[in-house]
């Protein structure tokens, strides 16, 4: 609320903070500390000898947008017997906090067209025997809320009714209608307005007198459907009213209103003609000029109907929709609402009228790229006697209902390419992209006068396969690039704001000769801590790299110095740039042993020891690599897998450090000292072949850890060496999945025959699995000879794929199969993707 404050001495000046402390008394209050706030009487307010005021009252609560703007739906619950066609309106109300201070920004009538007076005739005319529909496509177009029958015919929508709170996102205002009218094609609509423009009448020449330069008069009519315009006809240019003068530009003709309360249309109330509305968008405007009237090909209405479209919901198994008592809720890309029926509905936040003429949504239309069908109802659309809503935040989308509460994701999932780094919705759109990196780089030579001033310049470069990314905030992207031999972190800008390409070798753990560079990077893992080196304690960053290119896994630190109350200071050995110097802390020791393994992918490991008595943290390192041999634990002379044809996988553990006490460590030598090269699958010995990825699900699982792994091309759970679960390429190819017919845009399921490489997996919170086939060439499906490889997502069921990007088109009349991404290029052998909460 708003707390005024009583200065007793000196003043308070501009742009003061003030601070206090409150407390909150529910006593009467006194006289002087009433406080009044301000208010604004919604119209109409119909003035008659007898104050005729209709009933209104307004449906939800009112939704706040942007620039003090507030948006409601307004009931008209009983016309006092005037004959009206409409039941409801929506308002735009601005609000400067001051009294008296409001605007109505606008009022759209929801109305279904009808017949009205003919404004277009001489002074005096327009009666009830001459009368002209309101929508005419051949004269001043089409107005008012249609709908297809079953006929396919568009028809009117009268009657709706808005009890929900609308909702505000960018530029639309969005809104959820209830029709009682039986000859409706539906009964719920959502509405989709332009939420502030600038409503403007152009009639493109002066509008003065030529000889005197007078300023004419200026009136604007429209039929009010309070009443009812026929039966209680009174003349158009007797019920138009003079725009006020601040609202018109006289030298160009261009009338704009900017306040819909000061320009109202008179109508037969008691027998009296009195101000009985405000002018609403939702009507042609008819204009009279000193009472003669304009034509309305000289009239120009292009600014001035905001709706962008109405969407009328589709049938339920055969029977109509029986309304929406859900507020809409937009998060993301999408908005989101119930209907009467149980049906969870979502419909893009920029979807693009089928339908220009009449403003009409079509989801079915393969232009509009809008709809995310829910198959089957939630429940009965009621909970406790109650129509049931929604509610978003966070990514999540809750409805409850009579048997519980449930929970949609709306995610995000980071998924990286050849050359690209993107966010992918749930929908299949791209909602960021990046394919292209700079950083300022210190210019060499005499470039500036100025003496101790450094000059930076821009170096930009694409990237250049991209193996992985994880995010860590907002705008904090770890990046490896493998391609330029780097990994970098960046923001949503593509600006890098760190790169890992070289390091130093301070303990001397290189042997001599070896490379201090990183080169083909595959994976990478980073963390911070707080460590002791000597008796110095340092605030340290973390990089493990599989140095893919090298045969190693090297963990790379930066060191910054600690305050003596823990706070971070400056790098503690900065380079020429001020930053962090990048230096190699441990090394795996395989090539020592002229083991040149070939690590796909990394992770810290920890675990609980015996040191010296006492309970001890122990760290591994473990990678997946795909070239280690049989080895010990395979079986001797097989040459394959269950899961494809390459042989030599593995997943390998390495010995990293052990902990000596608080923020210390010991770090050892990076040998091997486990491996699991053969699981046990159906009770039958299986060499792992070609291991590009593993997780570990639960390090202390019964029989051992319990990891999931992608072989050449299969995917394996295993608890110890057991495999629990497996998903394989007969699995994947016999899996239903929806497609789009490019022919008529309806949605089909079918299985297609596709070669599987999977690349990554992770196993989401709900257990379903989003994997990565980063297989790309000719499919086994003659009508599919090209295949990119995809993302997709799964149940352990292995019955149906869930979502997948990109989509995959079917055109049944050329006999071919197309992938198609909705607003970007095709993903390009996709290697890692991660769903982000």
């Amino acid at each position: 609320g708003i707390v005024p404050i009583r200065v007793t001495s000196g003043t308070i000046g501009p742009n003061t903070r003030v601070y206090m402390t409150y407390a909150v008394d529910y006593g009467p209050a006194t006289a002087a500390w009433v406080y009044a706030p301000p208010s604004y009487e919604l119209p109409p307010k119909i003035w008659t000898s007898s104050g005729i005021t209709p009933d209104i009252s307004v449906g939800g609560c009112p939704a706040l947008g942007p620039n003090d703007t507030y948006y409601m739906g307004v009931n008209w619950n009983n016309t006092t017997g005037m004959g009206g066609s409409v039941k409801s309106s929506i308002y735009s109300v601005w609000f400067d906090g001051n009294r008296g201070g409001a605007q109505l920004k606008w009022n759209y009538v929801l109305h279904g067209g009808g017949l009205i007076p003919d404004p277009t005739t001489a002074p005096g005319s327009g009666t009830a025997s001459s009368p002209v529909p309101i929508s005419d496509p051949n004269r001043w177009g089409v107005w008012g809320i249609y709908a297809k029958n079953d006929a396919g015919v568009y028809v009117g929508v009268n009657g709706l009714e808005v009890n929900t709170s609308p909702a505000v996102a960018n530029d639309r205002v969005f809104v959820t209608a209830t029709t009682k009218d039986s000859n409706a094609p539906s009964a719920g609509f959502l509405l989709c307005f332009k939420a502030d423009p600038d409503f403007t009448i152009r009639i493109n020449r002066p509008l003065r007198d030529s000889t005197t330069g007078r300023r004419l008069d200026v009136r604007i009519w429209q039929p009010d459907l309070l009443t009812d315009p026929v039966a209680s006809a009174v003349a158009p240019v007797t019920a138009a009213q003079i725009v006020p003068r601040d609202m018109i530009n006289y030298d160009t003709g261009a009338i704009t209103i900017t306040d819909f309360s000061r320009v109202r249309v008179n109508g037969m109330v008691g027998g009296m003609v009195v101000p009985t509305n405000t002018i609403t968008p939702a009507l042609p405007v008819w204009v009279f000029i000193e009472n003669s009237p304009v034509p309305p090909s000289e009239v120009d209405l292009s600014n001035w109907n905001n709706l962008i479209w109405s969407l009328a919901l589709p049938k339920h198994g055969g029977a109509r929709c029986s309304g929406i008592s859900s507020s809409p809720v937009v998060l993301g890309d999408y908005v989101y609402f119930t209907c009467d029926d149980g049906y969870l509905y979502a419909v893009s936040v920029d979807a693009s009228p089928t339908d220009k003429t009449f403003r009409v949504l079509d989801p079915s239309d393969s232009e509009s790229q809008s709809w995310m069908p829910m198959r089957d109802p939630i429940g009965s659309g009621s909970s406790g006697g109650s129509k049931i809503s929604v509610a978003g935040a966070g990514g999540v989308v809750a409805v409850p209902c009579s048997s519980g509460l449930y929970c949609y994701g709306h995610s995000m999932n980071l998924v990286t390419d050849n050359h690209r780094v993107i966010e992918l919705g749930a929908d299949g759109k791209v909602a960021w992209s990046c394919d292209a990196v700079f950083e300022p780089k210190l210019a060499a030579g005499v470039v500036t006068t100025t003496p101790g001033e450094n000059v930076y310049g821009i170096e930009s470069k694409s990237l250049n396969k991209v193996m992985v990314a994880q995010k860590f905030g907002p705008s904090d992207y770890l990046v490896v690039d493998s391609g330029n031999d780097r990994v970098i972190r960046i923001d949503r800008g593509g600006q890098i704001t760190w790169s890992l390409t070289s390091f130093n070798d301070p303990k001397g753990l290189l042997r001599s000769g070896e490379s201090k560079s990183i080169k083909d990077p595959a994976d990478a893992r980073m963390w911070s801590e707080f460590e002791y080196q000597g008796d110095t304690l340092y605030y340290v960053i973390h990089t493990l790299v599989v140095d893919k290119g090298n045969f190693r896994i090297v963990d790379i630190i930066d060191r910054y110095e600690v305050g003596p109350n823990g706070q971070t200071g400056g790098p503690a050995d900065p380079d020429t740039y001020g930053r962090a110097t990048h230096e190699l802390n441990w090394v795996s020791s395989t090539t020592y042993r002229d083991r040149h393994y070939s690590f796909n992918s990394v992770q810290l490991v920890r675990t609980a020891g015996n040191l010296g008595g006492q309970t001890a943290e122990f760290n591994q390192i473990w990678a997946s690599l795909d070239n280690f041999g049989l080895g010990s634990s395979g079986t001797p002379g097989s040459t394959s897998s269950a899961g494809g044809t390459r042989t030599g996988g593995a997943i390998v553990s390495m010995k990293y450090r052990q902990s000596t006490g608080q923020f210390k460590w010991e770090y050892m030598d990076g040998e091997v000292i486990g491996q699991l090269s053969t699981v046990n699958v159906g009770g039958a010995p299986t060499p792992l072949a070609g291991t590009r990825y593993f997780a570990i699900i639960n390090p202390s699982g019964p029989n051992g850890p319990v990891i999931i792994v992608c072989d050449g091309s299969a995917i394996y759970e295993v608890n110890g060496t057991n495999v629990t679960w497996r998903f394989t390429e007969e699995d994947y190819r016999n899996l239903m999945r929806t497609v789009t017919n490019g022919d008529d845009q309806s949605r089909e399921r079918m299985k297609i025959d596709i070669p599987f490489q999977p690349q990554r997996v992770q196993v989401l919170p709900n257990g379903k699995l989003l994997v990565v086939n980063s297989y790309a060439g000719p499919t086994r499906d003659p009508s599919m000879p090209k295949f990119v490889g995809e993302v997709f997502e799964i149940d352990r069921g292995k019955t149906e794929i869930y979502w997948y990007a990109p989509d995959i088109w079917v055109y049944p009349s050329s006999a071919e199969k197309l992938q198609k991404m909705k607003n970007a290029p095709n993903l390009n052998q996709p290697t890692c993707a991660q769903r982000l909460y």
